[in-house]
């Protein structure tokens, strides 16, 4: 066997212990000056296996050898375990024990505001690996201990752009606290921009920047050699208590050494404070500081104008060699033949394929800018197979641009022709009576003379572009004229606040679905670094019109120098990802667009104002400037998003210079910038925050919420869910002022005032009282659902808005009301039966109160048949093979065991049954109603929001299932591949385990659950306690409201639970239990907690993270249904 090296003190019997197992021990008797040093690397020894120790056995062996140590150290001070003792407890009198279990978080001065959960902020951190995917990561890392250090040493080969902006405020931050930073960096490779390490020395004054360039002894001009390699990467943070940490490793200060590579480096706040060295009395940090500054001292030189002077020529034409480079390889790469579907557009491809195979002609898809919605539109029309395509816009320019992508992907160069207002007549007849595909103006084709040139069938294919547009009169005088077997509409904004009728257009039917944050995930769009700067300016002041501030009042109220030299000042401190700044810039009306122009040129920053009145040629001019990186435009300011199919892809920075208006606009704004390009690491928005209304909407969106819900309010401080490599920097003073709006926006007391202001907004946006269906179609407005829950009826709703026609308002108190509520609380069914009952008797042209049942059948069959996307959710059509085919009679009996059965016949009803005739009726106090052509109107209504709503569930449950699916199955099979074998390798024995992603779906299978089913998901885990397949299975948790006390349960943790069954039941309370129950508003919910009984009876569930607030719950919902176990892997 190999020799195995220990070099430590050993207890004495150790060596003939080895010798009794056969081998041979070398060893020698340490001298007495030796033996000082070797005790104390054995009592740090012993201590860390006491540290491990997990059972009182363990800690009672390793407190042994730990005391052992100690005798031996304290012989060797002459002190007896007397005197220990005899200190030990004056120092427990005069300073205390460990009983009261006291955690000392931080120490402020008594005049300082202790923020509120401070004992809970931030990280405990301990020695270890720390990478770009760590928790916490080397970015949070780093960040902390700025927070916490007075003195900072930093070595780093190179630096980049989104680290430095990234950076800029705990830099900031630790200077304006008196912290001492060195910066040392190189010229290593050329790849340090002068420039960035100029604006880096400009942003901080206080901060020393040094760059390594040693002198050599033999040549007297320090430039005229290249300094040797300079690949050091260190932090090195000095504290208060001397408990100095230091990171060291492969992370330079980019944005892949801190972010996005996989990188390693080792932290560590314990041992570097120690003197390993028995000659050397200096720790391990102390040592790493003093070789820094020997740097520093020796090797390094300032940022001064003879280096800048040399090293920006050096630069420069390292740069242009590179440049020169990277353009041969791009041009050697082989062209494609034809262009291909990237990959967030073949899942929409594979969609829309299966819509129409299953019959479906009208769809829309929803992509986010910049994911080729118009490549969509080519690659799906290639692959239909149809034979001509009508291409609708309402821009020129976006209509010369289509037609140039759909004849790239069909290989055609003359594909299509334009259909303007600038083709004479002739022309336009020729097109009308050929069969060529079309790309068409929506002004020009709309013209009734016009249209009438093109047969109702001319086109078998329609794309609609920019969907949201098509409640104009003359977008819909086009829909209804043609007859076109697939109609496409496209949009990246399907929640638009200025049209209603999506749903209606495309058959409430959405194929797929691709937003914003999923495509900065997907790495489809460009990540960005948010910045909420703190706005002073008193927007209580600025008169409040219900749905927005006084157009004129909030303009004078931005239009002013010292708000324009602030967001000047922070425009330049914030970097581009490359090349010059190219922002847009978003005010509150012309009047501010036209301010802030000036005011940028006053500071030397070259901007124009776009407003809707520019011309196209003035608008395209200056997009192409601002898009040069030779011309001198850096700001363009504007009010609305500059239209739809302004495409601006180099994009560097996106300025919210007025208050939030909502989801959609923000996101739109957003939007305008991530469009991917070359060298575009990330996008920069700069958001000026100040105590306006609806403040909560950034940190909403951040927390992965797009809709205002009562349901769902959001948590203090809001818990960020962020797209990959994206970021959230917000000054202090606006953390405080969203906390403080998402306590009043989120207040119980004040849920009717929240869905209010929606409405409000949403019927302004729309120019007329909106419905339930608006709000579905419009989700990031507010949930529609909550409107009737929280004000018991959509009708009451409405008398809350002051929106209430003259008709509603005679219905009020009546049995009419309480069928319109009776429609809006009931219709929420496993299937769509009722709602198509009541749609079919709605049709009815007789306007009758009784029908025959095989009536109903007809009309029940006939809707299913003529809505293909809806077809499948009859039963009798789920597996026919000729749906037309399907007898009468058997959609008679299901309507007579289903739905009539159910809409009938208890008091609660309003419609009577009679089974012996054959005949479904209403209850006398509706009839008195029913054909009362206002009153229809509103049970129509409300009728098809009920059945949009239902397959918009339905849809979306289908998805989330296709979605976990494919999320469980590689991370079920990764851990198999890892645990397994890590249990195999280690003897330990295993058991497979249910695995279900979330506690709702483990509430509904688990009775269900049979780890032998093919189709069912397993895990393998350690065997410990009698794990069995029938009793424990596996979840996946989301959240971290259990991220808390002694034993966490982090945000994605897998932990094993049990069922609680009537054998195996027994008292919850006090323990770790996955509870089913109502929350306030009804709704069934499911959570791991804690379960506690107060003395007066009341029932609470409890989060481990004290920062969720504890919720009383009605013991009578309340239903434990399994019990935590541990985690998997502990």
């Amino acid at each position: 066997m190999a020799p195995i090296f220990y070099r430590k003190l050993v207890r004495d019997k150790i060596p003939s212990i080895i010798a009794k197992e056969g081998k041979q021990a070398v060893t020698r008797q340490l001298e007495s000056g030796e033996l000082e040093y070797f005790l104390r690397l054995k009592l740090l020894e012993e201590a860390y296996e006491l540290f491990r120790a997990r059972d009182s056995s363990e800690f009672t062996k390793e407190a042994a050898d730990v005391f052992e140590v100690i005798q031996a150290l304290a012989a060797h001070y002459n002190v007896s375990l007397a005197q220990i003792e005899e200190t030990r407890q004056k120092r427990a009198d005069g300073r205390g024990a460990f009983a009261d279990q006291i955690y000392l978080h931080a120490v402020y001065a008594n005049d300082e505001k202790i923020p509120e959960n401070e004992s809970d902020a931030g990280y405990l951190l301990h020695p270890f690996v720390v990478s770009t995917s760590s928790s916490p990561s080397l970015l949070e890392v780093i960040k902390q201990e700025l927070a916490e250090s007075s003195e900072c040493h930093i070595a780093s080969a190179f630096l980049t752009r989104g680290i430095i902006n990234l950076l800029k405020r705990p830099l900031e931050e630790f200077l304006a606290r008196g912290g001492s930073l060195q910066l040392l960096t190189s010229t290593m490779n050329d790849f340090n921009n002068p420039e960035d390490l100029l604006h880096v020395q400009n942003l901080h004054p206080g901060l020393q920047l040094k760059v390594f360039y040693p002198a050599t002894e033999d040549r007297g001009d320090r430039f005229s050699h290249i300094p040797p390699a300079f690949h050091l990467k260190c932090f090195l943070f000095k504290k208060a208590d001397d408990r100095n940490s230091l990171i060291i490793g492969s992370s330079n200060m980019t944005g892949g050494g801190l972010r996005d590579n996989e990188e390693w480096n080792f932290f560590s706040n314990s041992e570097v404070n120690l003197p390993f060295n028995r000659d050397d009395d200096r720790s391990i940090y102390q040592i790493a500081r003093e070789n820094y500054l020997k740097y520093w001292h020796k090797d390094a030189i300032e940022i001064s104008g003879d280096f800048l002077s040399y090293y920006r020529s050096r630069y420069e034409k390292s740069r242009q060699i590179r440049s020169k480079l990277q353009q041969e390889l791009e041009s050697d790469k082989t062209t494609p033949l034809r262009s291909t579907p990237r990959q967030s557009q073949l899942e929409a491809l594979e969609q829309l394929s299966e819509r129409r195979r299953n019959g479906i002609r009208k769809t829309a898809v929803i992509a986010a800018t910049g994911l080729g919605k118009t490549h969509l539109a080519a690659f799906d029309f290639a692959q239909s197979e149809l034979k001509n395509v009508l291409f609708l816009v309402h821009r020129e320019n976006i209509l010369t641009r289509s037609r140039e992508t759909f004849r790239e992907v069909l290989e055609q160069r003359e594909f299509g022709e334009l259909f303007t207002g600038s083709i004479s007549a002739s022309e336009k007849k020729r097109i009308a009576s050929s069969e060529q595909s079309v790309f068409a103006m929506v002004q020009t084709l709309s013209r009734p003379a016009t249209l009438g040139m093109f047969a109702k069938d001319r086109f078998e294919y329609i794309v609609f572009d920019e969907f949201h547009h098509s409640e104009a009169a003359t977008y819909r005088r086009i829909l209804e004229h043609f007859a076109c077997k697939f109609f496409l509409g496209l949009t990246a904004t399907p929640e638009r606040m200025d049209g209603r009728d999506v749903l209606r257009l495309c058959d409430y039917d959405i194929s797929y679905e691709a937003r914003l944050f999923t495509a900065i995930d997907q790495r489809w769009l460009s990540p960005f670094q948010y910045y909420a700067i703190y706005d002073s300016t008193d927007y209580a002041q600025i008169r409040w019109t219900g749905v927005g501030y006084d157009d004129q009042e909030l303009e004078k109220a931005l239009s002013n120098d010292t708000r324009a030299k602030i967001i000047v000042k922070n425009l330049l401190a914030y970097l581009p990802s490359a090349g010059k700044i190219k922002a847009l810039a978003f005010c509150s009306n012309i009047g501010h667009a036209r301010y802030m122009t000036e005011a940028f040129k006053r500071s030397g920053i070259d901007a124009a104002c776009l407003t809707g009145e520019s011309p196209e040629v003035e608008r395209l001019q200056a997009i192409t400037r601002l898009q040069s990186e030779s011309d001198p435009l850096k700001v363009i300011c504007s009010v609305d998003i500059l239209g739809e199919g302004v495409d601006i892809p180099a994009v560097s920075h996106v300025l919210l210079l007025r208050p939030t208006e909502s989801p959609t606009v923000i996101l739109q704004q957003f939007g305008r910038g991530l469009r991917m390009v070359r060298d575009k690491e990330f996008l920069v928005v700069l958001d000026f925050v100040g105590n306006y209304k609806n403040s909560y909407v950034i940190p909403m969106i951040m927390s992965g919420e797009y809709a205002v819900s009562t349901e769902r309010p959001l948590r203090i401080p809001p818990q960020f869910r962020l797209p990959a490599g994206c970021s959230v920097d917000a000054d202090v003073r606006v953390q405080r002022i969203w906390e403080a709006d998402i306590k009043r926006t989120f207040s119980p007391r004040r849920r009717d005032e929240l869905l209010l202001d929606a409405y409000k907004r949403m019927k302004k946006e729309l120019g007329c009282s909106p419905t339930l269906l608006d709000f579905l179609a419009n989700p990031e407005a507010a949930d529609p659902q909550s409107f009737v829950k929280v004000f018991k009826s959509w009708l009451r709703a409405k008398e809350r808005a002051e929106d209430l026609t003259d008709y509603e308002k005679n219905l009020l108190g009546t049995q009419a009301e309480e069928f319109l509520q009776y429609l809006e609380k009931e219709l929420n069914p496993s299937k769509s039966y009722k709602m198509v009952v009541l749609k079919v008797l709605l049709a009815d042209a007789l306007q009758r109160a009784v029908w025959p049942v095989n009536w109903i059948a007809e009309g029940f069959r006939s809707y299913y048949l003529s809505h293909p996307a809806h077809i499948h959710d009859c039963s009798l059509f789920e597996n026919a093979v000729e749906p037309e085919s399907v007898a009468l009679g058997r959609f008679e009996r299901l309507l007579r065991d289903m739905p009539l059965n159910y809409l009938s016949n208890t008091p609660e009803d309003y419609f009577v049954f009679d089974r012996t005739n054959s005949l479904f009726s209403l209850k006398p106090q509706v009839e008195l109603y029913w054909n009362q052509p206002e009153f229809r109107a509103l049970v129509g209504e409300r009728i098809d929001y009920a059945l949009a709503l239902y397959f918009h569930r339905k849809d979306a449950s289908k998805k989330q299932k296709k979605l976990a699916k494919a999320t469980i199955e590689p991370e079920v099979g990764n851990l198999q591949t890892t645990e397994t074998d890590n249990l195999q390798e280690s003897g330990y024995d295993q058991v497979m385990l249910p695995f279900f992603p979330d506690l709702k779906i483990a509430a509904g299978l688990l009775d269900k659950m049979n780890p032998k089913d093919p189709d069912s998901e397993s895990i393998a885990v350690r065997q410990t306690g009698n794990l069995s397949a029938d009793r424990h299975f596996v979840v996946k948790i989301s959240g971290n409201s259990m991220d808390g006390g002694k034993n966490p349960i982090k945000d994605g943790a897998l932990v094993i639970l049990e069922k609680i069954t009537t054998e195996r039941g027994g008292s919850t309370r006090g323990e770790t239990v996955a509870v089913k129950y109502q929350d306030e508003f009804g709704n069934t919910a499911y959570a791991l907690k804690v379960i506690k009984k107060t003395p007066d009876g009341s029932y609470w569930l409890v989060s481990k993270n004290r920062q969720f607030p504890e919720v009383k719950i009605d013991p009578e919902t309340l239903l434990p249904f399994a019990r935590f176990i541990k985690i998997v892997g502990d």
